[in-house]
């Protein structure tokens, strides 16, 4: 795991649902890079993605946040000393 998708784990962590441009603005990571890393975390159901339910035209609004069952163990980052989780 790197860390974008660390600094996004931390952030949605309490898992109150977030938009990608709430998440955008709190993470200051590129637009494309978010994009990528978040698809990533949600292939890889560390994240689940929801999409809203629409309110007129255009793209539905998806929402970000952790599993339910990953709030029982919170996400520990690996100790950069010995790359193990603490």
């Amino acid at each position: 795991m790197d860390p974008f998708d660390e600094t996004i784990l931390r952030l949605v962590r309490d898992g109150k649902p977030r938009d990608f441009q709430r998440i955008l603005d709190e993470v200051k990571f590129s637009h494309n890079t978010l994009w990528l890393h978040l698809d990533s975390l949600a292939e890889r159901s560390l994240i689940t993605k929801i999409k809203q339910p629409g309110k007129g035209p255009g793209r539905p609004k998806i929402t970000y946040s952790t599993p339910i069952g990953a709030l029982k163990s919170p996400f520990t980052p690996p100790n950069p000393s010995t790359g193990w989780s603490q």
